[in-house]
């Protein structure tokens, strides 16, 4: 990414530096803002670590939510985990993760969150050798509505499901 803009992304958004720690602009593809909305809500955030003697592959979404006052919850969504190994002592396995609005709803004021991060990132494989790069995408409070109107709904939903099963 160019510098220039990287710096200006940090300048506009200061907890970046502190999520995005001492990476370098070089290996970022981008950084953007957008628009919460149902369907980031409604993800789940991904991790799928590969290991063995051809290969050592971690591609992660970590998701962190930074609140009105400045706070930043780092890692603050349980990943959908899934690790591979080839090794011959070691098994592979997986792990539930939870969806950013199961997360969000686990806070005590969810509409106290000014922004969503997602953190995307992973290896770049070129002629057999492989680059880290990451990808962070800034989401703002959803427009138009509250995120607790979405905890609400997701809620009722729920409870309908629930209520048709038991009246079968």
């Amino acid at each position: 990414m160019n510098k220039f803009k990287y710096e200006a992304y940090l300048t506009e958004f200061p907890f970046l530096r502190e999520i995005l720690g001492g990476r370098c602009h070089l290996d970022c593809e981008f950084i953007r803002v957008a628009r919460a909305d149902e369907n980031l809500l409604l993800r789940k955030p991904n991790r799928h670590v590969a290991v063995g003697s051809m290969v050592d592959i971690d591609d992660r979404d970590d998701v962190h939510f930074v609140l009105v006052d400045g706070t930043i919850i780092k890692d603050a969504v349980a990943q959908e985990y899934e690790y591979y190994s080839n090794y011959a002592h070691d098994e592979s396995y997986n792990k539930k993760g939870e969806t950013i609005l199961e997360a969000l709803a686990g806070l005590d004021n969810p509409d106290a969150v000014k922004y969503i991060i997602v953190d995307e990132s992973g290896y770049e494989v070129i002629d057999h050798c492989s680059t880290k790069l990451f990808n962070i995408t800034i989401y703002k409070a959803p427009k138009g509505g509250k995120i607790s109107d979405y905890i609400e709904k997701a809620r009722a939903q729920a409870l309908a499901e629930v209520k048709a099963e038991a009246n079968f």
